[in-house]
């Protein structure tokens, strides 16, 4: 069950945050009746996904048309799974009589949604990494092993293509995909940029960053070892993922929603590859408390419905509880 405490989300960049409580919100306040929509998006060829909705997120539309004499009506769902795990289902119902289509502000408009979900208390979190964890780190660093690229070679492959292994496993809840720069539950975050020193935040109710689990950097400069003494290592240019291969116990005090001591963290040890920079897959070390510049986001892989409550379709399921303006 969620922990109760909700931790504030607004000092680090990511995810953009939305007018409403989420950004499936914001979608259904675009497709409430008494928003002015300027042209019918809804009649392009191909089909398009809402003005309002980011490229970031996850789309899907479906349709269907029926016809009584000189009636015809079209049926048009719409669905997003956002980049902060809201969802957001869309429906218009556009009748045209005769050759004249009713106008964009004309048409039947409703739409559901799910907020934001809650950090998830230890004992299920726990079980996601015993889920997902091990495959995870080991599809990675079997590339390194290999020295061959993932996927494209782009760093981000290196999760999404982790993700999208238990896609062949029936048995196997599908685990949230990557969207964006969100690769599951928000395990902790960082930020070099909002106060004279790097700050952190908790989320959930496990105590430690677990093999498996997901890094993203966002012009992240990080002072490290480099053997003959301190360097500087660039991870991002913006955006950089990597792939935890080793489980940290943090050296200071976790707890969902408080701040932690960036200095005391400890070192995160992942996988990673880069084509643009011409790194093969490979093993890094990272101490966080040598974070000077940047964000950094670390993420558990879990499953949709566990977290979310549902899988992902153009069409409102019946069986969950949403939410309507």
């Amino acid at each position: 069950m969620p922990v109760p405490v909700s931790p504030s989300s607004d000092f680090t960049s990511y995810p953009p945050q939305p007018t409403h409580g989420s950004a499936a919100e914001d979608l259904a306040y675009y497709f409430h009746p008494s928003t002015h929509w300027d042209r019918a998006w809804y009649n392009e060829e191909p089909p398009i996904r809402p003005p309002v909705m980011d490229e970031g997120d996850l789309f899907n539309m479906s349709g269907q048309t029926s016809r009584r004499g000189n009636v015809e009506e079209r049926m048009l769902f719409y669905g997003a799974f956002c980049r902060d795990l809201s969802m957001f289902w869309g429906r218009l119902k556009i009748t045209a009589y005769g050759s004249k289509p009713p106008g964009p502000n004309q048409i039947e408009r409703s739409a559901r949604y799910l907020p934001c979900p809650q950090p998830l208390d230890k004992e299920t979190l726990v079980e996601a990494h015993n889920t997902y964890g091990e495959s995870i780190a080991s599809f990675a660093e079997g590339y390194v092993k290999a020295r061959e690229y993932c996927a494209r070679g782009e760093c981000w492959d290196l999760a999404s293509e982790g993700l999208k292994y238990f896609e062949q496993f029936d048995y196997v809840e599908k685990p949230i995909p990557s969207l964006s720069r969100t690769h599951g539950h928000l395990i902790v975050s960082f930020n070099a940029e909002v106060s004279g020193t790097p700050i952190g935040m908790w989320r959930g109710g496990d105590d430690r960053v677990r093999r498996g689990d997901i890094v993203q950097w966002r012009s992240v400069k990080i002072e490290v070892n480099m053997g003959w003494g301190r360097g500087t290592v660039v991870l991002g240019a913006p955006d950089h993922t990597s792939i935890v291969v080793s489980d940290l116990v943090p050296g200071c005090p976790v707890e969902n929603g408080e701040w932690l001591d960036v200095a005391g963290f400890g070192t995160l040890e992942v996988a990673e590859q880069s084509v643009s920079t011409g790194e093969l897959p490979k093993k890094a070390k990272y101490d966080l408390g040598g974070l000077k510049q940047g964000e950094v986001w670390i993420y558990r892989p879990i499953g949709m419905r566990t977290y979310v409550g549902t899988e992902f379709s153009p069409i409102c399921p019946e069986d969950i509880e949403t939410r309507s303006i």
